[in-house]
């Protein structure tokens, strides 16, 4: 027979979510709750989100994002900060491994420390391209 969860870890759970206290808080407890309940399922995708997803760990759908290629660059006597880049105005080398998208597979403590920074410093968070390989040109 399956133990009852405790209603307070529900509770608990649900009071994280719906404060400003750090996700990682809700996802250790789910971690528990799921130990409590019996699922298997609920500790290992708790465990996933805390930890990251890696090799070949599928990653959930939300944890794909919208992320516009942006570059800075000089040309002549002019600087460009931010310029948006279509992938059709890349090299057809680079169309094959840079999208504009991003999914993230760090755990939660992660992306929630990259989003603080971006918010100390007025900007959205920032990523960079994937380790530089001869793209050609």
């Amino acid at each position: 027979m399956t133990k009852r969860p405790n209603a307070s870890l529900l509770g608990q759970i649900e009071g994280d979510v719906l404060s400003n206290r750090p996700l990682a808080d809700a996802l250790r407890k789910c971690v528990i709750l799921g130990g409590q309940a019996g699922s298997t399922d609920l500790r290992e995708w708790a465990l996933r989100e805390l930890k990251g997803y890696f090799g070949e760990d599928e990653v959930p759908a939300y944890r794909t994002v919208a992320a516009p290629i942006l570059a800075d660059a000089t040309t002549g006597n002019a600087i460009v900060r931010d310029q948006r880049l279509s992938t059709s105005q890349l090299p057809d080398v680079a169309r094959d491994v840079l999208h504009e998208t991003f999914t993230f597979r760090e755990g939660i403590g992660e992306i929630e420390a990259m989003i603080s920074q971006a918010g100390e410093n007025g900007e959205g968070v920032k990523l960079s391209l994937p380790e530089q390989r001869n793209w050609g040109g």
